[in-house]
């Protein structure tokens, strides 16, 4: 007996595929003269076998690939199936030594006469699907809205953008190999946003990644006025694991601390990515933050006697905004010395605009403990209550009269100065008179209240 076999075999799978999606392989076994051989019907596993091996499995992941019961007819086959995971195969298609179609010539036939030559198929891609976008959200610099600030200190206020980035195949399945070191690739985000706002100078968008001041774009985009546009942040693909990114995006607008500026409305409406392979995903939805001038303000303060509670408020400023229906921030009590800024009382319970406080000082008992040095936020003032922070001083008696020039250091998103300085300090003076042992009344500037009255005869008068 002996066998009379197919020269060789043949494979055909499309290079490029779409990982979870449908594809087809084509297997042939050829004779001599590359036709498909007559009477060859062999299933896999009987004495044939197609393998297929991921070319990083040494570090990614192999997904599954089902071939089912391939099964050749007059030297045909072919197979429709999908593999769940993106990544690079190698496929070989060979007889299974001991159950080769020839084996009955296994005793007379060498090897190189008796098998069919293998088919090999390399480089086989397959790319993720699409990707998911979740879990969008929008963090407040400040309690319920967002102070502007240069890029410097976005670390400490911005917006905060958070979104996390899923890849997967077309069958909705997170891809595992997509990931840092296998097949991750930079992915772009478009961020689309439209702002509400009257201001006439410009705005330039900032944005930094959170935690990493270093991956920054300090002039990601300009204008005035309302505007409906978007930029992009690059996601590195080292920021993939498993499939899955996180990110958190630091927002904000320039700010100059001798020109205040009107707020604005910023809304965030769609995030959209994509990378090289032009794999994509997309989600719509609103979110919003207001930005605002702010500053720290005090101003001058008097008292008679030996204790004044210095009050430091937090402001913001309009000038033309829409302060009744849109910025209603701004729509409160005005600043106790100064128009188109507005004392935001109840904004920020807890949490002190101080870098720290000084001055020069008698050697006095303060309750906040102020001194020559600088004073932390964390122990002076005390932390803010309805929006003002208060600095308590008291004077040992027997100092007053007592007048002094404090020095108070905001935040920096905080500061405002109408003229450039090399300090960026903002004062106020408190005044401390001694109270009058022959204190007879309160007269009106310019008159005389005679301090002797009571040591009188007669009929007196007092000018009132």
């Amino acid at each position: 007996n002996f066998a009379i076999r197919p020269k060789t075999f043949a494979l055909q799978i499309p290079n490029d595929n779409i990982a979870g999606s449908n594809f087809k392989i084509k297997l042939q076994a050829l004779d001599a003269n590359n036709n498909p051989a007559a009477a060859y019907d062999e299933h896999i596993g009987t004495s044939f076998d197609l393998k297929f091996n991921e070319e990083k499995n040494t570090t990614c992941t192999t997904g599954t690939l089902d071939l089912g019961s391939i099964a050749f007819t007059d030297g045909n086959s072919s197979v429709t199936t999908y593999y769940t995971e993106t990544g690079m195969l190698d496929f070989n298609l060979s007889e299974i030594p001991g159950s080769e179609f020839a084996v009955v010539d296994a005793d007379d036939t060498p090897d190189s006469d008796r098998f069919i030559s293998s088919a090999t198929a390399s480089d086989i891609g397959f790319k993720v699907a699409s990707f998911e976008i979740s879990d969008l959200a929008m963090l407040h610099g400040a309690t319920s809205f967002t102070y502007y600030t240069a890029p410097a200190d976005m670390q400490q206020m911005a917006a905060t953008l958070r979104f996390n980035v899923k890849a997967k195949n077309a069958r909705g399945d997170i891809t595992a190999n997509y990931t840092d070191g296998c097949y991750a690739k930079e992915v772009l985000a478009a961020i689309y946003f439209d702002t509400n706002g009257t201001a006439t100078q410009n705005n330039t968008l900032a944005w930094q990644e959170d935690g990493n001041s270093s991956h920054t774009v300090e002039n990601a985009l300009t204008f005035s006025g309302s505007i409906s546009n978007y930029f992009v942040y690059d996601i590195a693909e080292e920021k993939f694991t498993d499939g899955e990114n996180s990110n958190s995006v630091k927002i904000n607008f320039n700010r100059a601390i001798t020109l205040p500026k009107e707020p604005m409305r910023f809304n965030i409406t769609k995030v959209h990515v994509a990378n090289a392979d032009d794999r994509t995903g997309t989600i719509t939805q609103t979110l919003t933050t207001d930005f605002y001038y702010g500053r720290l303000h005090a101003s001058d303060y008097m008292a008679v006697g030996n204790k004044l509670d210095a009050k430091i408020f937090y402001e913001v400023y309009c000038n033309k905004c829409d302060r009744q229906n849109l910025f209603t921030l701004a729509n409160r009590a005005e600043s106790t010395d100064q128009v188109r800024w507005y004392i935001i009382s109840d904004y920020h319970d807890g949490v002190s605009g101080f870098s720290g406080v000084t001055g020069t000082y008698h050697p006095i008992s303060v309750s906040t403990s102020l001194n020559s040095t600088t004073i932390s936020a964390a122990t002076s003032p005390s932390a803010v209550t309805n929006g003002v922070d208060v600095i308590e001083f008291e004077i040992p008696s027997e100092d007053l009269p007592f007048k002094e020039r404090i020095k108070y250091l905001p935040k920096p998103w905080l500061i405002f100065k109408k003229f450039v300085t090399s300090d960026n300090r903002h004062t106020f003076d408190i005044d401390l008179s001694a109270l009058p042992n022959n204190w007879a009344g309160k007269g009106n500037e310019g008159y005389t209240v005679d301090l002797n009255v009571s040591g009188r005869k007669g009929n007196l008068k007092i000018d009132w």
